[in-house]
């Protein structure tokens, strides 16, 4: 198909010239993949690290902490799972 402008000829396409792939569908998970998955979600949380944090923050407290009252347990609850909760 040819489009005309005063003084010019253009050639215009009128088929697409890009070739969409139809779309990919998710791999099911089974087997090795559902290993990987589980082994990579393990690596993300770097659980070895999280407990290190936790024992830090749990000393860290307990020497920072003066007398013993129900309300201490409760507080020492909440830092300790609001820092692992952070630094995941």
């Amino acid at each position: 198909m040819y489009c005309t402008q005063p003084g010019r000829q253009y050639r215009v396409a009128t088929d697409s010239t890009l070739q969409i792939p139809q779309a990919a569908r998710p791999a099911p998970i089974g087997g090795l993949a559902a290993v990987r998955f589980v082994a990579d979600m393990w690596a993300l949380t770097k659980p070895e690290i999280n407990l290190l944090i936790a024992i830090t923050v749990l000393v860290s407290f307990l020497v920072a902490h003066q007398g013993s009252h129900l309300s201490s347990v409760f507080r020492l609850f909440n830092t300790v799972m609001g820092t692992l909760l952070v630094s995941s």
